[in-house]
């Protein structure tokens, strides 16, 4: 018996929508690209971060056992905790840098209780609510194919494996 992904990936999706509609763009857009960044880099970047991995002895050898503790749980392999450990570094840098970054240009804090919000703002942030739903599902998906089997042949979870694959490689394996 296999694991159903679709239920889960659709009620991250909607979710991340709603709250994306309800925290309007500066917000959204700040947590979109401190989830989405990470992706992109891997995307251009794995192989030149994984030879810097492999390079680095301390980093390689304390990847090596992590991986060989997950072993004993989960099919997690050297390369998987290496791109989670690639992935996690990224998302706490990326999240400072863009904290900082969109601080810069987000409108002042107003002292107000209540803050208005355009309609566009909060459909735009939807649309990032989309965008960071699809990511989060990836990485649930990414973390759950490893400790049990997942139907991949399923709508939204085939759809989820052709947008993973450039990115991380393929998931069903």
């Amino acid at each position: 018996m296999s694991f159903n992904f679709d239920i889960t990936a659709i009620v991250i999706i909607v979710l991340s929508i709603g709250f994306g509609y309800g925290r309007g763009f500066y917000k959204q857009f700040k947590i979109t690209l401190a989830i989405l960044a990470p992706f992109i880099v891997v995307v251009f970047a794995k192989d030149a971060l994984f030879g810097l991995i492999d390079g680095l002895g301390f980093v390689d050898s304390v990847v090596n056992m992590v991986a060989k503790i997950l072993g004993y749980f989960t099919l997690a392999t050297a390369d998987d905790a290496k791109l989670l450990l690639v992935y996690t570094v990224l998302f706490i840098v990326t999240s400072i840098v863009v904290s900082i970054f969109v601080g810069f240009f987000a409108p002042s804090k107003r002292k107000d209780v209540v803050t208005f919000k355009s309609k566009a703002s909060k459909f735009v942030a939807a649309g990032l609510g989309l965008v960071r739903g699809v990511c989060l599902a990836l990485i649930a998906l990414y973390l759950l194919k490893e400790i049990t089997v997942v139907n991949f042949d399923s709508p939204v979870t085939s759809l989820l494996v052709k947008i993973a694959t450039p990115i991380i490689g393929d998931l069903t394996v």
